[in-house]
């Protein structure tokens, strides 16, 4: 993973993100632009590699049947749930957004 965090155009050490925290706010929300970018291609990419664990019938084909993937951070709300439902078939998800809509009750 770290390695192709380095081969994107959003890379920047953390050296860079010292000096900005303490020394220059320009580039310090530049970097945290940056990081933003990377955090989008970091999902677009996990939404691909789940997409394809399906296409490829991986799931199917380890555990016996498909199983739902959920992508979520330490909280759902409409942007993570949005990714779960992008990265699965749609039939498989049907108890996981019920869930979403009651908000987990």
């Amino acid at each position: 993973m770290a390695q192709w965090f380095e081969q994107t155009p959003f890379y920047y050490s953390q050296k860079q993100m010292e000096y900005a925290e303490q020394e220059d706010d320009a580039l310090f929300n530049e970097l945290l632009e940056k990081g933003e970018q990377f955090a989008q291609l970091f999902i677009t990419q996990i939404i691909k590699i789940v997409q394809q664990l399906f296409s490829e019938n991986i799931l199917q084909d380890t555990f016996g049947k498909n199983l739902p993937v959920i992508i979520h951070e330490l909280e759902y709300y409409e942007e993570p749930i949005s990714w779960t439902k992008r990265a699965n078939p749609s039939a498989l998800i049907n108890e996981f957004m019920d869930a979403c809509e009651s908000d987990f009750s």
